[in-house]
C-alpha cells in the first residue's frame, strides 16, 4: 500500500516524547509514518493477543479540521480481514463511502425506524429497570421522582412476571389496570395515567413510527453504519443509540456476530446522557470478553462531563490531533500527560497526532493513499 503526506506541515521533531519502545512488529492496519522510523501500524486485536495491550478500546480527540475522521475512516478499510463486525453510529451523515468500502449495510433512522426499545433486556431486572428510567427520561425530560420511581419498578416487575414478550403495548395495557399504582392512593393514580398518557406519544403520537411498538424492531447486521442525522432532539439520539449499543452487546454475548468493532463518532453527544453514558460504559467494560473494540470519536474533553470524563480516561489508547490551548490543562490532568507534552499539542500539524498506548508514546503522520480522497473528504460542499 502507497501512502503519501495529507499535507506538508511537519512538526514531527517538536514533541518531548518519553522513549517507547516500538510496537511488536506487524504489517496490519498501516496508519502513517512514527517519528521512531517507518511505517507505523496498530490493531488493537493483535496487540490484545500478544500482551501489549490490556483493553482494545481507542479515544480519538482533535479539533475540527486537523485529521481525526480521516484517520477513522482509512483505519476502518485498512483491515487484514473481512470477517470482523463493525457498527458505526453517524450523527452527521458521513459515513456512506465507508459503508460501500466495508461492504456494510447503511441503516437511516428516522420516522418509522422501528427501534425496539427493550432490545437486549433479556430477564434481567436490573437492565430492564434501567431502561423503564431512560424511557421515562426521554419522554419527561427529566429524572422520575421518589413516587414515580417506585411506579416504575412496580411496572418493572410485572412486566417480568407476565408471559410473552416484553414490548410496549404490554407497557401501555399495562397501565390501563386500575391496580397499577394503585398502592400510592390518588397520587399513584394520577402518575400512572399521566405516564399512559405520555407513552402513547410513541405509539400514535408524535414519536410514533420512531420505536417498535410489538418488539418487532430493526435488526443490526454483522456490518452496519446507522445514519442519526434525521435525529435532531438530542435526548432521542442518545436513547436511540443507547437502544443500538445494547442491541450490539446482546448480540456479542449470544455470539450472533463475530469480534469487531464499535465506533461512536461525536461521541461528545452521545456522553452528555446518562442512557447512552450506562451502555457505553458496559460495552467499554465488556468489550475484552466479546472481542470488542470500542473507537469514540470526539472535539474536546471540555465537552464530555465528569462522569463521562472518568469514562474515557480508563481508554488504553488515545489518538489526540490538535487541541485547542484552552484545552491542555484539563487535558493533561485527565490523560496524565506532562505539561511540556500538553503544551506542544497545540503546534500538531493537519494529519499529526500524539498516540498514547499505556505508558508509550508515539507521534505519528498519518497518511491517505491515492484512493481515499473520496473516502474523507468532508469539503465538497463548501466547494461550488
Amino acid at each position: 500500500m502507497e501512502l503519501r503526506f495529507q499535507d506538508s506541515t511537519r512538526t514531527l521533531g517538536r514533541l518531548p516524547l518519553m522513549p517507547s519502545s516500538p510496537l511488536p512488529p506487524t504489517d496490519v492496519r498501516p496508519v502513517g509514518l512514527s517519528r521512531l522510523g517507518g511505517v507505523f501500524c496498530f490493531d488493537p486485536f493483535q496487540l490484545y493477543r500478544v500482551g501489549y495491550l490490556t483493553s482494545p478500546n481507542m479515544l480519538v480527540l482533535g479539533e475540527i479540521g486537523r485529521g481525526k475522521s480521516a484517520f477513522v475512516k482509512t483505519f476502518l478499510i485498512r483491515e487484514p480481514t473481512s470477517s470482523t463486525s463493525i457498527l458505526i453510529l453517524d450523527p452527521k451523515g458521513e459515513y456512506q463511502s465507508v459503508a460501500e468500502r466495508l461492504w456494510a449495510e447503511r441503516l437511516t433512522l428516522a420516522e418509522g425506524a422501528g427501534l425496539d426499545p427493550f432490545v437486549g433486556v433479556g430477564s434481567s431486572q436490573r437492565v430492564l429497570a434501567a431502561v423503564m428510567v431512560s424511557i421515562f427520561r426521554l419522554l419527561y425530560d427529566r429524572s422520575p421522582l421518589p413516587l414515580e420511581y417506585l411506579l416504575l419498578q412496580e411496572l418493572t416487575t410485572q412486566l417480568l412476571e407476565d408471559p410473552g414478550p416484553i414490548t410496549l403495548i404490554h407497557l401501555v395495557d399495562l397501565l390501563e389496570l386500575e391496580r397499577v399504582g394503585s398502592h400510592a392512593g390518588s397520587e399513584g393514580v394520577r402518575l400512572r395515567q399521566e405516564l399512559y398518557a405520555q407513552l402513547k406519544r410513541l405509539i400514535d403520537g408524535d414519536l410514533a413510527g420512531v420505536f417498535a411498538v410489538d418488539g418487532q424492531g430493526v435488526a443490526l447486521g454483522a456490518r452496519v453504519v446507522v445514519d442519526l442525522r434525521s435525529f435532531r432532539d438530542r435526548r432521542l439520539t442518545a436513547f436511540a443509540i443507547s437502544c443500538l449499543l445494547r442491541a450490539r452487546i446482546a448480540q456479542f454475548a449470544d455470539t450472533e456476530i463475530p469480534a469487531g468493532f464499535v465506533v461512536v463518532d461525536e461521541a461528545w453527544s452521545v456522553l452528555q446522557h446518562a442512557d447512552s453514558v450506562r451502555e457505553m460504559r458496559e460495552l467499554f467494560k465488556l468489550a475484552r470478553s466479546y472481542g470488542a473494540s470500542v473507537i469514540a470519536v470526539t472535539h474536546r474533553l471540555s465537552d464530555l462531563d465528569a462522569e463521562s470524563a472518568e469514562l474515557v480516561k480508563d481508554v488504553e489508547t488515545r489518538v489526540i490531533f490538535r487541541q485547542p490551548r484552552e484545552e491542555l490543562v484539563q487535558l493533561g490532568n485527565t490523560l496524565g500527560l506532562s505539561g511540556e507534552l500538553s503544551e506542544a499539542l497545540a503546534t500538531l500539524g493537519r494529519g499529526e497526532a500524539l498516540w498514547c498506548i499505556g505508558s508509550h508514546q508515539f507521534l505519528v503522520d498519518h497518511r491517505l493513499t491515492d484512493g481515499d480522497s473520496t473516502l474523507v473528504d468532508t469539503d465538497a460542499a463548501m466547494r461550488i
